[in-house]
């Protein structure tokens, strides 16, 4: 695996931060050495990291060594033969290494019993040379193609292992990075519109300001403060839940629905809404996130309705064996099908700020959330009859 035009690129990382070295064994590479030992035939098998730098290679996995070396799980390079491999980038093929002028004087022969070698490069995810992925008999030996074949695929397959752990530390490095720059540029904004509230609050109570055309400008100046106050504090709070560590615990979902109806008892009072609410099951999950999600969900069920009808909510759930189905299903304007897509993507908006206000962050915020925990979220709508929001989500605690 290599980056190639459109993909993206990974960013650098030291062998200490893609935990290749000093660090716990890890089952993708253990399940390779075990394979490449099995299919070989051979008494141990080793993805080896060398680090010329500090005089040692390190077994990221061994399948086979003697003690002390595989619990130290390092030798100096006295000890090595994977140093060749790692410096060439080539293969390195020994019958016995006794005969074998380049390796006759290393340690590894005495000492780790190593007499037939066979070990192919392994690469990080800018396609250096690191280590091999190796193979040791104690006897003499002659190995096949077919055996250079299987585990130069093998090799492959721990390099797309190195080149995927990069994947995933760029992916969180870049998640973090954007939450820092969300809320950097959130609080930076909240300043100057503090500011510009206390300008307008004061301009609002000058008697020579008072006339029709001047209290109209300063009420658009205020209402439009007001939107961008409010788009700042969505982007805070989808800043909180990008890349966040979920805490394992128990959350009793009945409490938290009647926590957001508390918190939306003056649009439910104003608009007259009748919102009916089944039994709820306990997720594992964050409580405060499942609070957004139901927050969001709940208030556009109850914003978007027929003007002069009051709302008509519903929230059911039925638990399966490992999966719970939460709908929440409104009477009111409901959504084309064309827009289904549309509606979860960042700041969209099907309608003007005048006939429903909002920032188009909240449906955006609730899919995030909703795949943060290892679910999924969709929409069924018939327009101008009804709106159901699906969720699936994992971990039913009884």
């Amino acid at each position: 695996m290599s980056n190639t035009p459109g993909q993206p690129k990974l960013l650098p990382f030291t062998l200490e931060s893609l935990g290749l070295v000093d660090s716990d064994p890890e089952p993708a590479f253990d399940n390779l050495t075990a394979l490449t030992r099995s299919l070989l035939d051979v008494p141990v098998s080793l993805v080896s990291i060398v680090q010329v730098e500090k005089d040692r290679q390190y077994f990221k996995s061994q399948q086979g060594l003697p003690e002390p070396w595989a619990s130290k799980r390092e030798t100096p390079l006295t000890h090595s033969f994977c140093q060749h491999v790692s410096s060439s980038g080539l293969p390195l093929i020994i019958e016995n290494a006794h005969e074998n002028s380049l390796v006759c004087d290393n340690l590894a022969i005495p000492e780790l019993n190593v007499v037939a070698y066979m070990g192919v490069p392994i690469h990080d995810p800018n396609q250096i040379p690191i280590g091999a992925l190796c193979v040791i008999d104690s006897k003499p030996r002659k190995w096949s193609e077919d055996a250079l074949n299987s585990l130069q695929q093998i090799s492959a397959c721990v390099s797309d292992a190195i080149r995927l752990k990069a994947a995933v530390k760029t992916g969180e490095s870049l998640r973090q990075e954007q939450k820092e720059f969300s809320y950097a540029v959130s609080h930076d904004l909240k300043a100057p519109s503090n500011t510009l509230q206390m300008i307008f609050n004061e301009l609002s109570l000058l008697p020579e300001l008072q006339d029709e055309d001047t209290s109209g400008l300063i009420e658009l100046g205020m209402e439009t403060l007001g939107r961008m106050r409010s788009q700042v504090d969505d982007v805070l709070r989808f800043a909180e839940v990008i890349g966040d560590e979920l805490p394992a615990e128990k959350v009793d979902l009945a409490e938290v629905i009647r926590e957001v109806l508390a918190d939306l008892q003056g649009d439910i009072r104003d608009s007259d809404a009748q919102i009916s609410v089944g039994e709820m099951p306990c997720l594992m999950g964050s409580r405060s996130h499942f609070h957004m999600l139901f927050l969001n969900l709940l208030s556009n069920a109850i914003k978007y309705c027929e003007p002069g009808k009051p709302p008509e909510v519903s929230i059911s759930a039925i638990t399966g064996r490992r999966y719970v189905r939460i709908e929440v299903e409104d009477k009111g304007i409901g959504i084309p099908k064309k827009y289904h897509d549309r509606i979860f993507q960042v700041f969209q908006r099907l309608h003007t700020r005048d006939e429903y206000p909002g920032t188009g962050l909240g449906l955006s915020l609730c899919r995030r959330i909703v795949n943060n925990h290892g679910g999924h979220i969709e929409v069924t709508s018939v327009p101008n009859e009804s709106t159901r929001f699906t969720l699936r989500l994992p971990g039913v605690v009884e």
